[in-house]
């Protein structure tokens, strides 16, 4: 007996079912009813069956039979083959998407344009450059040849000259820098001086302390004087007041602020020129804390003095918590010392808590017939770190 499958749902078909129109053939295929397109159904609906009894084993004779219409073989329907079908082309697709796009070459980078001109640098003055250098060499060597003599207030002088109205940064840098080294060459020198003058005094060996003391005022430094303390004579008479008189007035330093005119030079000092000193004249006074012995207060004069017209240097004074000892300094053109006075020798130091004034003789100061261009008032023997307040600094004209 002849068996085989539905195309469409696998199922057994046997030759009977054939024959007996439960299934059919389309083709090369097998389709059972329910698989079978209609027309095919329809088809084979028409067909006679065969006569006969029933039961009975003889062969029945062959009856003509319509051919069967031979129709076009209908696709399998396979889900699971489509589906699998579609994944493997969608990945097909991708790999080749990614094949084409692997093998494109990158774009090349693009090409740099030429580099900006460099901007020209200004031309420079080589003729001015070897003047200031020769210059600059000629200062300096003379500055240093000064300093070896022990001549620092000259060397001082011809730096200050240099640098006195120029406004080269560079040239003003050098000679600055050239002024500090020579200022501090000078203070170093004369703290040791100063304390070998010092020493030689308290042994007795007063013409060992004078000539050192000499040493050092031939430097015309002003800031550096050494001054020995000594013993306050006694207190002369009290001056009494100059009447007043209709001469010139005298020139004001420093009342309620530094007048105009004058510049303030002072060197390893504190200063207040708005203190507020009880019992001063004025709102304000000035206050001064000395750093250490030699330290000054320092007043330089915009323009040179003439001794001759001026008979003192006047100013108060007052000591606060502990006593100081002053020394007072004219200087000349060349910042160079004309003479000095202790406060001592003109009534005594400073009180403290109490206010004095002071009127220093021109001639004392040896500043008679000279050009003054200001003066130091200096801090000698022990330095206490209270302050010293200064009021109404004025020179007094000549009568």
């Amino acid at each position: 007996m002849e068996i085989v499958y539905c195309a469409g749902c696998q199922i057994r078909v046997t030759g009977v079912d054939l024959d007996q129109g439960r299934a059919f053939r389309s083709g090369d295929r097998v389709l059972c009813r329910a698989c079978a397109p209609a027309e095919l159904s329809a088809a084979a609906a028409k067909v006679p069956a065969p006569s006969g009894r029933p039961g009975s084993s003889t062969s029945l004779p062959k009856m003509a039979t319509t051919r069967r219409a031979t129709l076009p073989a209908a696709a399998p329907r396979r889900p699971g083959a489509l589906l699998v079908g579609g994944i493997v082309g969608a990945v097909l697709l991708i790999l080749a998407l990614a094949a084409l796009l692997s093998g494109r070459p990158e774009p090349a980078p693009p090409t740099p344009g030429p580099p900006p001109a460099p901007i020209p640098a200004p031309p420079r003055d080589t003729g001015q450059e070897k003047r200031r250098a020769a210059e600059w060499s000629s200062i300096e060597s003379q500055s240093k040849q000064a300093c070896e003599r022990e001549e620092f207030g000259r060397a001082v002088g011809l730096l200050e000259s240099a640098i006195r109205g120029s406004s080269d940064p560079d040239w003003n840098w050098m000679v600055n820098k050239r002024l500090t080294d020579v200022r501090i060459q000078a203070k170093t020198l004369f703290a040791d001086l100063s304390a070998r003058a010092s020493t030689a005094k308290n042994k007795g060996a007063d013409a060992e302390a004078a000539l050192l003391a000499a040493r050092v005022a031939a430097w015309k430094l002003p800031e550096c004087v050494i001054v020995f303390e000594e013993k306050p004579p006694p207190a002369p008479p009290p001056v009494p007041a100059p009447a007043p008189a209709s001469g010139p007035a005298p020139l004001v330093i420093f009342d309620e602020r530094l007048q105009p005119g004058w510049r303030d030079w002072s060197y390893s000092t504190q200063r207040n020129f708005e203190a507020r000193a009880s019992g001063a004249e004025g709102r304000n006074s000035l206050g001064v804390v000395f750093e250490r012995i030699g330290a000054g207060l320092y007043f330089h004069s915009e323009k040179l003095l003439d001794g001759t017209r001026y008979a003192a240097l006047e100013f108060s004074c007052r000591a606060e918590g502990e006593p100081q000892s002053i020394v007072v300094t004219l200087s000349d053109e060349k910042n160079g010392s004309l003479g000095s006075v202790s406060l001592g020798k003109l009534g005594g130091h400073p009180p403290v808590g109490a206010w004095k004034r002071y009127e220093i003789p021109i001639s004392m100061l040896h500043g008679e017939g000279r050009k003054i261009s200001g003066f130091t008032i200096q801090a000698v023997g022990k330095v206490p770190a209270t302050p010293v307040y200064f009021d109404k600094i004025l020179l007094r004209p000549a009568p």
